[in-house]
């Protein structure tokens, strides 16, 4: 045959051989006295061999049904094509309702109002200078970006859709929230920004997401008198409070850099600000949060008279409790074996990266403990890479893998074969080889080595 299918089992799965005994590398003479042996056949006879071996496989194939196993990898290449044709479509449609305004130089109270924007949806502001805007009440818009603006003052009467608005790099800039309720504004990698709230408008429900900002302060009105001094306000840097991350370094955030939130928290009547984690589902909340809601849950189950300490009541009370690093990685590892079986092999390195990067950051006596998963999401994405028609990162993730345990059986088998892909048979052999003592019974070893075995005969 011209072709070997990929191992399609991942890490985490059981495979035929693994409950057979495993053995040493082997004798480097042995392997090569079988090489020799091999090598007696003459180019011509190997050629003969594949090409009635290719003839064989084509019959086979006209008389053979498809595996269902084949049928279903098809089936699902044929509805992701389908997918993302229609999410290229999605795309395509958003960013025809995009509309931009970039560039402004000292320009002053430029009003975007529903004439302006037509029937866009999606308002983009970049790369303005000692400008000011003032968004209308008319407009009907469903997202705000402010983008690379500097010196520049923004007024927001209109009422947005999703309720989001992100400033991103940018430096002394004032956002003022004037009639509408917005309740999710993100500032990242700016300096110097200042959020300000009227009266009414900063309610428990809204939040001010931050990460490496400098010097943010936010404001609200609570008083109405329109006088600053009047108002609430906080004062955050971004680099200061990461000390408070340092504290939870046992719980994991999505991300590599910490992020915060600003909220009213009613209990204290004031702003507060706490690093943000990521719940067992993913979802972003804090400390604070966690604990409000298991006070809530105690609460009740003392009032039904309930024991506390029962088995589902403990389930359900930290049902919702931030994932450690290795807790994490773990769940990113499982969400990348689940996209591999379904044939998402770019969700699935997706997943495997995520899992990679959270288990990497980590101290590095914490990463022995989550050496197993790292191993696996390694080689589980150079399985990704390697169908995704990638050898060379395949082979770099193998090759991680050999460095923390040079018999781990697939990575040395993912090795191998991106050897092959990349045509370097000679080295892909000893590799191969390799694999094979390892795991003696293991089918799909066996033949990738006799084929790259002819391969490298023939290339001589």
């Amino acid at each position: 045959m011209s072709t070997f299918a990929l191992d399609s089992q991942v890490e985490g799965e059981k495979t035929s051989a693994t409950n057979e005994p495993r053995h040493g590398v082997g004798d480097r003479e042995k392997y090569y006295g079988k090489w020799d042996e091999f090598a007696k056949k003459s180019e011509e006879e190997l050629a003969e061999e594949e090409e009635e071996a290719k003839r064989k496989e084509k019959e086979r194939v006209a008389n053979i049904p498809d595996s269902e196993a084949h049928k279903r990898d098809r089936e699902k290449r044929e509805a992701l094509k389908e997918a993302k044709k229609q999410w290229d479509e999605v795309q395509s449609n958003e960013k025809s309702k995009e509309i931009t305004f970039e560039k402004d130089v000292d320009v002053k109270d430029r009003v975007i109002n529903a004439a302006a924007m037509g029937d866009k949806r999606v308002l983009y502001i970049k790369d303005g200078m000692n400008s000011s805007y003032v968004l209308a009440d008319d407009i009907a818009v469903t997202k705000i970006f402010i983008d690379d603006c500097k010196d520049c003052a923004f007024t927001f009467h209109c009422k947005i859709a999703t309720s989001f608005i992100e400033i991103h790099q940018c430096e002394n800039v004032q956002a003022h929230v004037v009639s509408q309720e917005i309740h999710t504004i993100q500032v990242d990698l700016s300096q110097n920004v200042t959020v300000l709230y009227n009266k009414g408008l900063y309610t428990p429900d809204t939040k001010v997401y931050h990460s490496s900002v400098r010097d943010m302060t936010i404001s609200y009105d609570h008083k109405g008198t329109g006088v600053p001094a009047d108002y609430k306000s906080q004062t955050v840097d971004d680099y200061e409070l990461s000390r408070l991350a340092e504290k939870t370094r046992t719980v994991a955030n999505l991300g590599k850099d910490d992020q915060f939130v600003t909220a009213y928290v009613p209990e204290v009547q004031d702003l507060v600000t706490d690093l943000v984690l990521r719940d067992a589902s993913g979802h972003p909340t804090t400390t604070r949060e966690i604990e409000a809601r298991k006070r809530m849950v105690e609460e009740q189950v003392r009032s039904k008279g309930l024991d506390i300490n029962a088995p589902e009541i403990q389930k359900y009370l930290h049902e919702y409790d931030p994932l450690t690093p290795v807790q994490l990685g773990l769940k990113y590892k499982e969400e990348g074996n689940k996209a591999f079986k379904e044939c998402d092999y770019r969700q699935a390195s997706v997943h495997y990266t995520q899992a990679v990067d959270t288990i990497n950051a980590l101290p590095l006596d914490e990463v022995k403990d989550a050496s197993d998963t790292l191993k696996a999401a390694l080689s589980n994405r150079a399985a990704c890479s390697l169908k995704l028609g990638d050898p060379e990162n395949a082979l770099a993730d193998a090759m991680a893998v050999l460095e923390i345990d040079p018999k781990h059986v697939k990575a040395n088998f993912r090795r191998g074969m991106a050897l092959h892909a990349l045509e370097r048979y000679r080295e892909a052999c000893p590799v191969l080889s390799k694999a094979l003592e390892l795991e003696p019974k293991n089918a799909q070893i066996k033949a990738a080595l006799t084929f790259a075995e002819r391969r490298a005969m023939q290339s001589r």
